[in-house]
C-alpha cells in the first residue's frame, strides 16, 4: 500500500462548514469524507466531551491518518459515504445529530502518482477511491464501447466534444496505459479546448465519477443521512462541481434526479443560502476557489 507523503491538506471551507453543523446540543456528528482530517479535527474541537465522532472514507491514506487522531470520542470506519446506515448500525447509532459531506478529493490523492488522480504526473490509470474494489479507469475503457464511453464524457464531464473524444478512446484504448498517455491523446483530439484549463480536465472528471459511481453514491449517502438525522440537526455538503451540487440542492427538495430517480418530499429546509468561501481563502487554498458551501435543517415536517 502506498504511503502518503507528507502534504499539508487544508480543509476547505472548515470553520464555516463545521459551526454550520454544532447548533441545538451535542449527540453523534458524521463526518462522511475523512480524506485528511482537518474537518473532523476542527469538529472534535468544538463539539461538547460527551459528544461523539464517526467519519467515513473508504480510501487508504484516509485510514493512514484517521489513525492519528488520538481522540475517544472518535470512530472511523473504512467505508464509502453510501455505506452511512450499515456504519451507524454498527456502531450502534439511530439518530446523528449533524453530518458532513466534503465531496472533494484531496491533495494527498492527487500528489499520488500511482492513484491516477492527477494529468500533471504520469502515473497508472487507476482513480478508484477504494483500491481494494472495482475496475481502474485503464480497464474500464478497454471494456467499454464508443456508446458508454461517450455518455460517460458527456454527462459526468460536461464536455462538449465527447463523441469525438469517445470515438477516439474506444480505437486507442490499447495505446493508453498511464495519465500521461490519457492526457496526450485528448489533447491530439479536441479541436476546441477550452481557455486556461488543461484539455483533460473533464475527461479526468468523467472518468473518475464512472469508475467511482460518484453520483449514485452521494445520493445514497444524502438519503442515509436524512434518514438518521434527528429533528433540528443539520446537513453539510461541500461541494466542487456543478454535478454534485445539482444532486444536493435536487435532493433537498424532493426533485427527480436524472437517472438516479426520486427521493422522499422536503423535510430539509436550507440554512443560509449557498456560501462560497472568502478570498482570503482562495489566496491560501487555491483549489478552493470553486468550492460551494449549502447547510440543511432536518425540519420533521415530511
Amino acid at each position: 500500500m502506498a504511503k502518503s507523503k507528507h502534504i499539508e491538506h487544508l480543509p476547505v471551507m472548515c470553520e464555516a462548514a463545521t459551526d454550520a453543523l454544532l447548533v441545538g446540543g451535542g449527540g453523534v456528528f458524521v463526518d462522511a469524507t475523512f480524506g485528511g482530517g482537518g474537518h473532523s479535527k476542527a469538529i472534535l474541537r468544538k463539539i461538547p466531551a460527551d459528544s461523539s465522532l464517526i467519519a467515513l472514507d473508504c480510501d487508504e491514506f484516509a485510514e493512514e491518518h484517521a489513525a492519528g487522531v488520538g481522540d475517544k470520542r472518535f470512530q472511523f470506519f473504512r467505508r464509502n459515504f453510501s455505506q452511512l446506515s450499515e456504519v451507524l448500525a454498527e456502531a450502534g447509532v439511530q439518530a446523528v445529530r449533524g453530518v458532513l459531506f466534503d465531496l472533494g478529493f484531496s491533495s494527498l490523492q492527487l500528489a499520488c502518482a500511482e492513484r491516477g488522480f492527477s494529468f500533471q504526473r504520469t502515473g497508472d490509470l487507476d482513480m478508484r477511491l477504494d483500491r481494494r474494489q472495482g475496475l481502474t479507469v485503464c480497464q474500464w475503457l478497454r471494456q467499454a464501447d464508443e456508446k458508454d464511453i461517450a455518455r460517460v464524457l458527456k454527462e459526468y464531464g460536461e464536455e462538449p466534444e465527447a463523441r469525438r473524444l469517445a470515438r477516439a478512446l474506444a480505437a486507442r484504448c490499447g495505446d493508453i496505459h498511464n495519465t500521461a498517455d490519457l492526457s496526450r491523446l485528448v489533447a491530439q483530439t479536441k479541436l476546441r479546448p477550452t481557455p486556461g484549463c488543461n484539455p483533460a480536465t473533464r475527461v479526468f472528471q468523467a472518468l473518475r465519477i464512472a469508475v467511482n459511481q460518484e453520483l449514485d453514491n452521494l445520493l445514497t449517502g444524502l438519503t442515509a443521512a436524512r434518514k438518521h438525522l434527528c429533528v433540528g440537526g443539520r446537513l453539510a455538503v461541500i461541494a466542487f462541481h456543478s454535478l454534485e451540487d445539482r444532486i444536493v440542492k435536487r435532493f433537498s427538495a424532493g426533485i427527480a434526479l436524472p437517472r438516479l430517480g426520486r427521493v422522499d418530499e422536503g423535510d430539509m429546509r436550507s440554512v443560509g443560502g449557498m456560501r462560497r468561501p472568502d478570498k482570503a481563502e482562495i489566496m491560501a487554498n487555491p483549489r478552493s476557489r470553486s468550492a460551494c458551501l449549502r447547510v440543511f435543517e432536518k425540519s420533521g415536517l415530511a
